[in-house]
């Protein structure tokens, strides 16, 4: 009788499972409205708009509207776009932030530009979003905010955030790089908290290439944000109280380029369409994941509606698969023709990188900001400090958030991991040949 058995693994010989050519992904999607708006602008001649008028005015009134919020502010990046917003509330040398260990460094990093000490807290281990129960914990009398990071468009637990900041006088600050059209009960990412920021880097949903735009119901907030990084000519967005600083602003030149403006119109009018390209993808892929060992889709809470997601993400079971490493894992899956899969581990939770491992960070020889009188303890983390976060890096694989039609992809990808599932004796004994698996 003919041997039934699938096809050995790629990794040992045999013929990968996807034939596929690439590229699988394409990110972002520019076609013909994006040529033509940006054509259009830098045959304008505006290559440089300081005031709020022109393709900028468009974007920033056109976000804001989406939200449902008064004020928008646009800025080169989105951690420009977070450092406006930490010196838009107003926060002062020595003022705790409290933010979780993971989450992209941009999310905490400005605060060393303005003294403020990062309080790192363990997240939610199905979500990676900073846990509620974490805030009692880490609060200190100098504890002034929280910055909360909406996880790969999965909005964190806002109720019990909110009730946590109302019970302490806590600003919020939420991270919504990963969180654009994101919704809670139809409630939208970004008008939970007093300041909301978004990434419009090439990777986003909404694709400027770079640049980033804060939002806020707060005309203090607003207007303090604009002063850091812009000056001048934004006079007219500027209440008498700050008018004599107006000219000067206070040191930095944060504006949007007009061309990413006139890309991000473009995105941003597409942006629900794109989510619900995105939606029915990942829907798809989740199912078509259900009767794969090893490997699970990420829960979303009830409710809660990802948007744009940003990644698909996948936690890794090793049990399933006799306690294949991960490392091991994505080598064979990849080697199946996956070519669009990546560790988790490549965003390392904030605790394992030097700079929170040390006081002597070398930005300033004296130890500031996170050392000096202005400082109530002084913090450092270790490896095992936050296991969850650590956990969550190490066990969870990323693929891409499919915006094209890509069913057969998906289909594809997912009975690669099958078959690497199939096989995992096989690639247990050519990795560790001197130990007994079971059989």
């Amino acid at each position: 009788m003919p041997d039934s058995r699938p096809a050995s693994l790629a990794l040992l010989g045999g013929e990968p499972a996807v034939r596929i050519p690439s590229p699988h992904f394409r990110w972002p999607l520019i076609g013909a409205e994006e040529e033509e708006a940006v054509l259009n602008q830098l045959r304008s001649g505006q290559l440089s708009i300081p005031r709020r008028c022109g393709v900028i005015e468009e974007f920033e009134a056109n976000f804001a509207a989406f939200h449902g919020l008064p004020y928008s502010l646009s800025t080169g990046s989105g951690t420009a776009a977070l450092h406006a917003a930490y010196f838009g509330l107003g926060l002062e040398p020595g003022d705790e932030v409290l933010a979780p260990a993971y989450t992209h460094l941009g999310t905490v990093l400005p605060m060393l530009q303005l003294g403020l000490i990062p309080v790192l807290c363990d997240v939610e281990e199905e979500t990676g979003n900073l846990d509620p129960s974490e805030i009692e914990n880490r609060l200190s009398p100098r504890t002034r905010a929280l910055a909360i990071t909406h996880q790969y468009g999965h909005i964190s637990d806002m109720e019990a955030i909110i009730a946590a900041a109302k019970r302490h006088n806590l600003s919020i600050l939420e991270d919504c790089s990963h969180a654009h059209g994101a919704t809670d009960y139809g409630k939208l990412a970004g008008t939970f908290g007093d300041v909301a920021c978004f990434s419009l880097q090439a990777h986003k949903v909404i694709s400027a290439g770079e640049g980033g735009i804060l939002v806020t119901k707060d005309p203090r907030i607003f207007e303090r944000a604009a002063l850091l990084g812009h000056f001048r000519e934004r006079r007219s967005t500027t209440t008498d109280a700050d008018l004599p600083f107006v000219e000067t602003g206070y040191g930095l030149k944060n504006r949007f380029h007009p061309l990413a403006a006139a890309l991000a119109v473009v995105q941003l009018r597409k942006l629900p369409e794109t989510i619900e390209k995105r939606r029915r993808n990942m829907q798809y892929f989740e199912a078509a994941l259900e009767e794969t060992p090893g490997v699970r889709p990420l829960p979303t809470r009830p409710g809660v509606s990802r948007g744009g997601y940003f990644r698909f993400l996948v936690r890794y079971n090793p049990d399933e698969l006799y306690g294949l490493p991960i490392e091991q894992y994505i080598r064979a899956v990849r080697a199946e023709g996956v070519l669009e899969i990546s560790p988790g581990s490549l965003a390392k939770p904030l605790h394992l990188t030097r700079i929170f491992q040390t006081l002597t960070d070398g930005m300033y020889s004296s130890g500031w900001p996170r050392k000096g009188p202005h400082v109530s303890r002084e913090l450092v983390y270790r490896p095992g400090d936050f296991p969850r976060a650590e956990r969550f890096s190490a066990l969870t694989i990323q693929f891409p958030a499919f915006t094209e039609p890509s069913v057969p992809i998906i289909d594809a990808y997912c009975s690669a991991m099958k078959k690497v599932a199939s096989h995992v004796l096989e690639i247990l004994d050519a990795c560790f040949p001197t130990t007994l698996w079971p059989r």
